[in-house]
């Protein structure tokens, strides 16, 4: 069986890969699902964690715009933060590509096609809000520095309108008709966007205003 990068099983998300050992890698976080070390989350929980250094008061309505406005003006906690998401990024591509026998034994779900596919990978694009500007340029440095010290031939890069990314891919999925909406359902955000074709393809794409995500949580017995 093979492992197909563009149709892969929710079962493989990244998100839920966990390191189990890695020479490096902070052993507070070991175990970990990547979701709870780099995500929209992630860097809730690092405000709300480092609020005095960063001069934000957890109380405050968007702790992200607050953030990035520290970020650009180089506060050194908001500059840590995404630098520590870059790191483990990349402890997150070398255990990947190393495919280590007790990180394949604790990430049981995913089989050896996907571990097969990783071993190959050369160059990653990475998308999304947080590869956007200045965090995104650190997460990067930051990543390729821990591919380095780990001799992973592994070159990173940011997409092109990265935080349109997934709905641009979404957009490009579609081969029939004149109009379609495409929508990105994020973990803060569902982006959507008018796109419009002709016969040979995807012409342009219109970018519709995001809608909130809300969650309403039910964890029942058992």
């Amino acid at each position: 069986m093979t492992f197909d990068p563009a149709f892969p099983p929710t079962s493989n998300s990244l998100n839920r890969f966990k390191i189990w050992e890695l020479t490096g890698f902070p052993p507070e976080k070991i175990g970990w699902a990547f979701y709870d070390l780099v995500s929209s989350a992630a860097l809730t929980r690092a405000i709300e964690a480092h609020a005095e250094a960063l001069a934000i008061a957890p109380t405050e309505d968007n702790l992200h715009t607050a953030y990035f406005q520290r970020l650009a003006g180089g506060n050194e906690a908001a500059v840590a933060i995404a630098r520590q998401m870059g790191r483990c990024f990349g402890f997150l591509l070398v255990a990947l590509k190393r495919g280590d026998a007790l990180n394949r034994e604790k990430n049981a779900e995913k089989d050896a096609a996907y571990w097969a596919y990783w071993s190959q990978v050369d160059t990653v694009y990475l998308g999304g809000g947080l590869a956007d500007g200045d965090f995104g340029r650190l997460l990067v440095e930051a990543a390729q520095g821990v591919l380095e010290d780990h001799d992973i031939a592994i070159q990173l890069h940011i997409a092109i309108h990265p935080r349109h990314l997934g709905i641009l891919g979404a957009a490009r999925y579609v081969s029939t008709g004149q109009q379609a909406i495409a929508l990105d359902f994020g973990g803060t955000l569902v982006k959507r966007a008018r796109a419009t074709y002709t016969a040979s393809g995807l012409q342009h794409v219109e970018l519709l205003p995001s809608l909130p995500v809300e969650f309403d949580l039910y964890t029942g017995e058992g």
